[in-house]
């Protein structure tokens, strides 16, 4: 956790931001307002060294977004964590949404995305920290559809483009997402960054986007094994 420990040390005062870190067995992230549809995601971390932070870790920095771009948003995902585990390297970014909604799961991979902007800016004068050497998840985890019936209506709605979202990027990955849980694409791909003149290497990274769902429809929490 070389990485991890140098950013621990540089941005010590993000201590306070640690919500779980090895040896802990389960990493949860919490959606604190009162009305969630989702709680919490419970992330199974056996086998794995990390540390894992809540939202407040990237929270409120406008100096470097907002406040002088018109581009960035000084936006934040729920959770975030840096893990090692089998020889392999790897960020997670994730955000809960209380139902399976395309403005609410845009939103949430957009805040992913912008957490990891804010994060890989301070990653980058930290020792032994290489974008290529790291893998990177952006996970959006909500409620799973009422029934069978639901989920085959919406899929097949999307798959015959039946389901209009001005976002061309999200409408192209509903399909997957819905049917595989999971899709990967280029950070360059995100509409939000797409036309910006940022390092190729950013923008040709690729990232797993996964949007994880609860097991009964009643339940308040979405389970997970990295």
């Amino acid at each position: 956790m070389r990485t991890a420990d140098s950013f621990l040390q540089i941005f010590d005062k993000t201590n306070t931001s640690i919500s779980a870190k090895s040896p802990d067995l389960v990493w949860c992230v919490v959606e604190t307002a009162p009305d969630a549809g989702i709680k919490r995601l419970e992330v199974d971390m056996r086998n794995a060294d990390y540390v894992a932070f809540d939202d407040s870790l990237c929270k409120n920095m406008p100096r470097v977004t907002s406040g002088i771009s018109s581009s960035l948003k000084d936006s934040e995902c729920d959770g975030i964590a840096i893990i090692e585990k089998d020889n392999r390297s790897l960020m997670i970014f994730c955000d809960l949404k209380p139902t399976f909604d395309t403005k609410k799961i845009r939103k949430g991979f957009s805040q992913d995305l912008f957490s990891f902007i804010k994060l890989h800016m301070l990653l980058s004068i930290c020792n032994n920290y290489e974008l290529d050497d790291f893998d990177i998840d952006f996970i959006v985890a909500c409620k799973c559809f009422e029934n069978i019936a639901k989920r085959a209506d919406i899929l097949s709605r999307v798959q015959n483009n039946q389901i209009v979202d001005k976002d061309y990027f999200i409408n192209s990955l509903l399909y997957p997402l819905i049917k595989n849980g999971e899709k990967c694409v280029r950070l360059g791909d995100f509409p939000q960054i797409a036309g910006l003149d940022i390092n190729p290497g950013i923008k040709n990274k690729k990232v797993k986007l996964r949007l994880l769902t609860s097991s009964n429809y009643t339940d308040d929490f979405v389970k997970y094994s990295i």
